[in-house]
């Protein structure tokens, strides 16, 4: 058997100071263990931050970055219609079937479906940020659905169809010339009111 070191030799260790030290080494080791790892580190504790706060911080340090118009654009969509119906939220509890859901929520409100998809663009922007900044682990707006583009299929009028066309303005006294343009050109409304009066 050894022999018992007594308090005040050299080698004396306390020993609730040793339970002390393994302990504080077993904390240690055990963190960043846990669901939090993501990455290279550890995320960042979000806290209570909500997803109204974060949006309002995102937009604020994206306003150098964008145009004003862009700016005012996103803001816009994003008060009325995220931080209004889902802002309430932490941003850590945030997942896809909230996004999913808001989204089938605006379009059964009667919302085109273009609006809808620059809700989602732009709230999958600034999840990209919080992700980036590891104060959540995923994009979750990534995992819902957006709309798909319902814009008209556009069916282009037949050879038969522009001879009819052409002949009737000649009988109206309109200018054929402007119509040639737009069924060859593709002019819109816009464009022929900018070529003025002179044909």
């Amino acid at each position: 058997m050894g022999r018992s070191v007594h308090r005040g030799h050299p080698g004396w260790k306390d020993p609730a100071q040793v339970r002390l030290r393994e302990e504080e080494a077993r904390r240690g080791r055990g963190a960043g263990r846990g669901p939090e790892r993501q990455g290279e580190g550890l995320l960042l504790d979000a806290g209570s931050t909500n997803v109204a706060e974060f949006l309002a911080d995102w937009m604020g340090s994206e306003k150098e970055s964008v145009q004003g118009f862009t700016q005012a654009r996103r803001e816009l969509v994003l008060r009325l219609h995220v931080i209004y119906d889902i802002g309430h939220l932490r941003l850590s509890k945030l997942n896809a079937l909230h996004v999913q859901m808001l989204c089938v929520a605006k379009l059964d409100e009667g919302m085109s479906p273009g609006t809808v998809r620059l809700i989602h663009v732009n709230l999958s922007k600034a999840l990209q940020k919080a992700v980036r900044g590891r104060l959540v682990c995923a994009n979750v707006a990534r995992s819902a659905t957006a709309p798909k583009n319902s814009a008209d299929e556009v069916n282009p009028s037949t050879s038969e169809e522009d001879k009819r066309q052409l002949d009737a303005a000649r009988g109206t006294g309109s200018r054929p010339c402007t119509f040639v343009l737009v069924m060859t050109c593709g002019l819109q409304r816009g464009d022929l009111l900018g070529l003025g009066t002179r044909t």
